[in-house]
């Protein structure tokens, strides 16, 4: 056990801890996409897949193809797709894996059927929020091999063999082991929401591997906040570094007091984004976060290339990969997963990245914006903030955490 996990383990939460777990780190997209492919070629029982983005290119229609032929062959086959990240995905992409037996499911659509509303109603629920969305990225395959992270399904998210050389720099996790039957259980969770019939979960895999994990969900429509809580206790865990990467820095109040308590206790803390990511109002938002951020000691770089990756390494002793950007969007809206890992390698692993990433980076402080470009900058904050606010209940703090 290291020192940090035993601080972690007097925490509020107690960890679900999973013991003997093999992880495998994938950053390169087309490879992790060949692997992926290959498990879903070589089910023989069931594929559970949940996802914020399927694009009907290249990528998109390969999975699909590929869970069609697992489904004609018998296997079990969910797909979970969120109706808004995934909405240029229509039925007629669809019609071959209904036809072979597959359950498919959009989450959450705009536009929702009166008689699936009032059976809501019936069930005590009332309609979901528009905004609450399924931000997860999961695939489990025969209840023994999971995959999580932050890569959509997408040529985006591929790389230059697979046709997308300006693709996302992004991580994702497979893992094998007992961690696997947990993140079956945030599966279920996921169809609960959905009010959908749940398989019945797979029985725990043996030992795989020696990695200690915590399979952590987030909920902002049910206000669980597993991951939020964890990121917060193992920054105040740390002894000599975080390393935090996101693509869309707007950190809650409540985040950004802890990083600058950090570094007035004189722990090294150092934030990976992108020179520019891909939704501009987002850009503009977190300008007047990033001088906040600079200036109270947080040592910030711009990744040069299209980044998407979501990671935190305390100590390069821990590590959380997953979906969750550490944003308050995030906490507020969606649902979310990440994998607390508490192994020395895959954390140095995961620290090497991003020190490796630097190179590609700017280290220096954004330049000073024109007026015109500062008021726009407070308006986006602002209308952020506004809408959050509108969308939460009284008396929480936006994604205060």
């Amino acid at each position: 056990m290291t020192r940090l996990l035993a601080r972690l383990l007097r925490r509020s939460i107690p960890p679900a801890l999973s013991h003997g777990n093999a992880l495998d780190i994938h950053t390169d997209g087309d490879a992790c996409f060949e692997a992926l492919w290959a498990d879903l070629d070589a089910a023989g029982q069931s594929i559970w897949m949940e996802t914020y983005i399927l694009d009907p290119d290249a990528i998109g229609l390969e999975t699909l193809a590929r869970l069609r032929a697992a489904a004609a062959r018998g296997c079990e086959v969910i797909l979970v797709y969120d109706a808004v990240g995934s909405g240029s995905l229509g039925e007629r992409h669809l019609e071959a894996l209904h036809a072979a037996g597959a359950r498919v499911h959009a989450f959450n659509p705009l536009l929702r059927n009166p008689l699936r509303r009032a059976h809501a109603h019936d069930h005590g629920q009332a309609p979901r929020p528009w905004l609450f969305r399924d931000h997860r990225k999961l695939t489990l395959i025969d209840g023994r091999i999971g995959w999580l992270g932050g890569r959509n399904i997408g040529e985006h998210y591929a790389g230059e063999r697979l046709g997308c050389p300006g693709a996302f720099r992004d991580t994702q996790v497979r893992v094998r082991g007992p961690a696997v039957a947990d993140l079956a259980m945030a599966f279920q969770e996921t169809l609960d929401e959905l009010h959908a019939a749940q398989p019945p979960l797979p029985p725990t895999s043996p030992a795989a591997g020696t990695a200690s994990v915590e399979v952590l969900r987030g909920n902002g429509l049910r206000d669980r906040r597993e991951l939020q809580v964890r990121i917060r206790q193992a920054v105040l865990a740390a002894r000599e570094s975080v390393l935090i990467t996101t693509p869309y820095p707007l950190l809650s109040r409540r985040l950004l007091r802890t990083l600058r308590r950090r570094v007035a206790d004189g722990i090294e803390v150092r934030m990976l984004i992108p020179e520019h990511s891909d939704v501009y109002a987002v850009d503009l938002a977190r300008t007047r976060l990033i001088r906040q951020l600079v200036r109270q000691g947080v040592r910030v770089y711009r990744y040069r290339r299209p980044m998407h990756t979501k990671t935190l390494v305390v100590d390069d002793a821990f590590a959380l990969v997953g979906s969750f950007n550490l944003d308050i969007w995030g906490s507020a809206h969606n649902l979310e997963i990440g994998l607390a890992i508490h192994d020395t390698g895959a954390a140095a692993r995961l620290a090497a990245d991003f020190r490796a990433d630097l190179t590609d980076a700017l280290s220096d402080p954004p330049p000073p914006s024109p007026l015109p470009r500062r008021a726009l900058e407070w308006l986006a904050q602002r209308a952020l903030r506004i809408g959050l606010l509108h969308a939460t209940r009284p008396g929480r703090e936006g994604a205060g955490n």
